[in-house]
């Protein structure tokens, strides 16, 4: 099984804590639950984008050091802003959403993703 899926599987229950119990939790356990979120998501998400990153600063620049580091300083700069702006909707979405069950739509998206990527 590779490490992404298992992380995913990791995943999969706290989503199902936060949706069905995140209004009953204490603060402290909240904060442990969306901490283990973090991990889980942004982890193999910094392996995999400073990978990509850095395989297409090779492919650009011909394998120069100080160029491969500025492409990928680039590409990690440009996707750190727009994960802030995704950071921004958050609520937006959360209140378009709140009603159909957002939560349960995306643990189906998760194994759905998860079974997809082998």
């Amino acid at each position: 099984m590779h490490t992404l899926s298992l992380f995913i599987l990791m995943l999969i229950p706290l989503i199902f804590i936060f949706a069905l119990k995140t209004d009953e939790l204490p603060f402290t356990t909240n904060s442990v639950v969306f901490a283990l979120m973090g991990a889980l998501i942004a982890g193999p998400n910094n392996i995999l984008t400073s990978a990509v990153a850095t395989t297409l600063g090779e492919s650009f620049t011909h394998g120069e050091k100080t160029s491969v580091g500025t492409v990928v300083g680039i590409i990690n700069g440009v996707g750190s802003i727009f994960a802030a702006i995704g950071q921004l909707l958050i609520p937006i979405l959360y209140e378009i959403g709140k009603k159909s069950g957002v939560s349960y739509k995306y643990v189906w998206f998760l194994l759905i993703a998860n079974c997809c990527a082998g």
